[in-house]
């Protein structure tokens, strides 16, 4: 159905929302690629290439991934103490290894499900309200209110390691990112805040280029964090969590005075009323009738395809991300050091990737996006294959090398959804798909979890086949 988006848009029937007069339609999707939605005098108008959320993408991937990477290795440490066994706990900073290492992961592996567990509920029933919200009252609250959950859960992350918790305490830093919404809701926010200033024909390589800002972001925090822990002579968790809280802090500040609203008159509106307006069900039902009503056409059928690839493409993220770490620690002994090493070359790998495929494989050769982003699947699909098949840690480079090429996959499918609904709209279409991310590690978290801790003794590269497995499924679907 993808394939046949661009053909089948200029005839389908827009929701009840939108105007039922075919020569209207193709008109008003005439006029969103050439002109920008009248989005108040204070929002950004590029005529040119300009940055505009780039940079909050950059510094909010670096601040929330700066101490991101360790909290898998304080629970390592903390784990093993909690246990009692009869180990050098503190050397898990940084060696790998040993029978009663595996003890710990099973441990440490329940814990990051019931963690992942509590930072996505509350998102998935919120994203059903935050983004026909934002269509009225702005964007820049969604991407403010999860930098906020993000700056507590360091201050919580700081007091868990001051006062020396149990492990299961960990599960308290949780709760701020659970209520405030997270990634999903920020990236919502942000995508949107795209949408309303840049005409359609240029979303595919701003995309890219976005999605090159967070990768490099995240890659510069994973690195930066992992680097001072290991020259911090004590003190180091401590140390890395609050310049994480100041980072998210920072980012907060360079939204609210370099980030203009985007949404026409959305300063007129109380706090109360805003607060009101978020829990107005009948946005809900708005937001399902807009995105999903009947109409001619295949319109609604590709946004249907588009939200479940979204879902298994979140699911395979989220479950390999969690145990990634664990199993090159099982699988090559990589201590935190190597890890790091490998995840600075995944994330070059993955932004090279991207924008050799925007800017090669879809500007200059004019490829259609739906077989892009078909083959982008596939190549994810092997990618993880020769992950989780692999008997040397190059495997891992190979891995990431062929899934990095994949990740053109990703622009492209926001810019497909973006095709199959006028601007003023697109913020109902992102929520569904944010609600199903949000949901998305409720079913990654138990199901890659239980995958691993069963097969961690037998074949713990299964999860990387299970990867595999749904990205192909994402290919098919959309072929």
């Amino acid at each position: 159905m993808a394939l046949l988006v661009h053909s089948e848009m200029e005839t389908a029937v827009l929701p009840q929302s939108s105007t039922s007069d075919p020569v209207d339609i193709l008109d008003e999707y005439k006029s969103r690629e050439n002109t920008i939605m009248d989005a108040g005098p204070e929002c950004p108008q590029p005529r040119r290439f300009r940055l505009t959320i780039e940079p909050v993408l950059f510094l909010a991937m670096f601040g929330t991934n700066f101490s991101g990477v360790l909290v898998t290795n304080l629970l390592l440490v903390r784990s093993c103490e909690h246990m009692d066994l009869k180990i050098n706990c503190s050397s898990m900073d940084t060696e790998s290894g040993g029978p009663e290492e595996k003890m710990v992961q099973s441990y440490v592996t329940t814990l990051n499900m019931y963690k992942l567990l509590i930072e996505s509920l509350v998102p998935a029933i919120l994203a059903f309200f935050i983004g026909p919200w934002s269509d009225t009252y702005g964007r820049r609250p969604l991407m403010m209110a999860p930098l906020i959950g993000y700056g507590l859960n360091n201050i919580l992350l700081v007091a868990f390691v001051w006062f020396n918790m149990p492990p299961m305490f960990i599960l308290l830093a949780s709760i701020p990112l659970g209520a405030l919404g997270g990634y999903s809701i920020f990236f919502t926010g942000a995508f949107c805040y795209l949408n309303d200033i840049l005409p359609l024909k240029a979303l595919p390589v701003r995309l890219a280029i976005a999605e090159a800002f967070l990768f490099t972001g995240l890659q510069c925090g994973i690195t930066a964090g992992s680097y001072l822990f290991s020259v911090i002579p004590s003190h180091g968790y401590e140390i890395i969590f609050f310049i994480g809280f100041c980072c998210c802090f920072l980012t907060i500040l360079y939204v609210i005075f370099f980030v203009p609203e985007s949404i026409a008159d959305a300063k007129q509106h109380s706090t109360k009323e805003r607060l009101k307006a978020m829990c107005d069900w009948k946005q809900a039902a708005d937001l399902f009738r807009v995105c999903f009503g009947r109409h001619d056409g295949y319109c609604r059928s590709t946004r249907l395809i588009l939200v479940v690839v979204s879902l298994l493409s979140i699911i395979t993220l989220e479950g390999t991300i969690a145990i990634s770490l664990l199993y090159t620690r099982t699988k090559f002994s990589w201590d935190l050091q190597q890890y790091t090493n490998y995840t600075n070359a995944a994330f070059s790998l993955a932004v090279a990737g991207t924008l050799f495929g925007i800017f090669v494989l879809s500007k200059l050769c004019k490829l259609p996006n739906g077989p892009l982003t078909c083959l982008g699947f596939f190549l994810k699909a092997v990618g993880y294959a020769v992950a989780g098949l692999g008997k040397s840690g190059w495997c891992m480079y190979l891995s990431s090398a062929i899934v990095g090429l994949g990740g053109l996959a990703d622009p492209l499918q926001k810019a497909m959804m973006s095709e199959t609904l006028p601007k003023n709209d697109i913020g109902k279409l992102y929520s569904i798909t944010s609600a199903f991310k949000s949901a998305a590690p409720l079913m990654a978290g138990p199901s890659y979890s239980t995958l691993y801790v069963s097969t961690l003794n037998s074949f713990p590269g299964a999860v990387f086949l299970l990867s595999a497995a749904l990205s192909t499924l994402s290919g098919i679907l959309l072929g």
